[in-house]
Formats: C-alpha cells, sequence, structure tokens
C-alpha cells in the first residue's frame, strides 16, 4: 500500500525500507523518513489501551529511532487493524481517560515539556518513560510526532520483508499502472486521508 501511494504520488515516498516484520521506513523526498509500525490484533484482545504491551513496544521502538536519527525521522504511525480505546468527552473517570492513546496524544501533544502533563495522564507518561529507559524530553518528542491509524486494512496488507524497495525503479506497464490506480481509490485513498500531511 505504502509502494501504491508513492508510485501514484499520494504520498512524498522515493523508497520503502523494510526492517524487522513490522518495520517500515518511508523515504520521503525530502530526505526524511517516516516511520511505521504494523501490529495485528484478535478481536476477542479488545481495543488496544496505553498499558497494552504491544503499544508500549511500539512506542520504545519509535525512541530508539528518534534517539538515534534525530529529526531525519518525521512521523511515527502506528498501524493497526484494531480500534484504540474510545473514551467519550463526558466520561469522568480519570483511569480509563488514562489509558486511552487519542486522549493521551492529544494532551501530550498540548504540552512543551514533561512538568507540563496534568495529574491524569502523569502516571501513564513515567510508565512509558520508565518501560522505553529514556528521558522524558525525548519522549515528548517521539509522542508529539506519533499519530495512530487503527482499525483498518491496510494493517492486513503489508506483509513482512527485509528489503529496500526503490519506487523510481518499480517498472509499471500502462495496464499495470491503471489497475493501480483503481486498487488506489478504493482503498490507499482512505489510508493516506488519515496520514500527516506532507
Amino acid at each position: 500500500m505504502l509502494l501504491v501511494s508513492g508510485k501514484l504520488k499520494l504520498r512524498p515516498y522515493l523508497a520503502i525500507w523494510c526492517e524487522h516484520h513490522e518495520d517500515y521506513l518511508a523515504e520521503r523526498d525530502d530526505k526524511k523518513f517516516d516511520a511505521y509500525q504494523i501490529k495485528t490484533s484478535r478481536p476477542e484482545s479488545g481495543a488496544w489501551k496505553l498499558n497494552d504491551l504491544g503499544l508500549i513496544k511500539t512506542i520504545g521502538r519509535f525512541v530508539e529511532l528518534v534517539d538515534e536519527f534525530g529529526d531525519a525521522i518525521e512521523h511515527l504511525l502506528f498501524v493497526s487493524n484494531t480500534e484504540c480505546e474510545i473514551i467519550g468527552p463526558d466520561n469522568k473517570n480519570d483511569r480509563l481517560r488514562a489509558q486511552c492513546p487519542r486522549l493521551f496524544l492529544e494532551h501530550v501533544r498540548s504540552c512543551k515539556a514533561p512538568d507540563n502533563i496534568n495529574e491524569v495522564f502523569k502516571p501513564t507518561f513515567l510508565n512509558l518513560q520508565a518501560e522505553c529507559g529514556c528521558s522524558g524530553e525525548l519522549l515528548l518528542r517521539v509522542l508529539n510526532r506519533m499519530d495512530i491509524i487503527p482499525d483498518h486494512p491496510v494493517a492486513k496488507s503489508m506483509q513482512p520483508c527485509r528489503t529496500s524497495t526503490s519506487l523510481n525503479s518499480t517498472p509499471a506497464s500502462h495496464s499495470t499502472q491503471k489497475s493501480l490506480t483503481a486498487f488506489v481509490t478504493t482503498s490507499s485513498a482512505s489510508f493516506t486521508a488519515h496520514l500527516p500531511c506532507k
């Protein structure tokens, strides 16, 4: 899906670097990279929460990338076939709110420093910091670049690979290009709509 989006200029990608089983680095035309973590989950496991090991490990991986490559990493995307926990605005249960990925990220993005994080989300932040073994400042930088793309079939379409693929060298005949365009119209367009702007 990322290859198709890049090939058709829907995203600013020149190449896709496939690392471990779930790691993808998309090389951008501004010489930066978008990092993807693809996580599938069984429906019976429920929605993602911030105390789920899979999500904690993803944030830890993002911490490693930003720590090593700094501002060369533009966006950090967590993609899953499963929704994240949703807590409505009228829900006053702080324990549930603290584990809601969307509410947590929205609040953290409004904070200029770890000390600005309020008492509802502070324990979650400190737990993530301890799990990732990093400074509060580094974790805040990571979370400010992170977004979640939940409940999307793209997670099923991304198979593990261990190579890099250059979009410029990907051959595409006229008929293939036409087929790709039709495919993207029904699948990739909805995916890219969730991604951060260029």
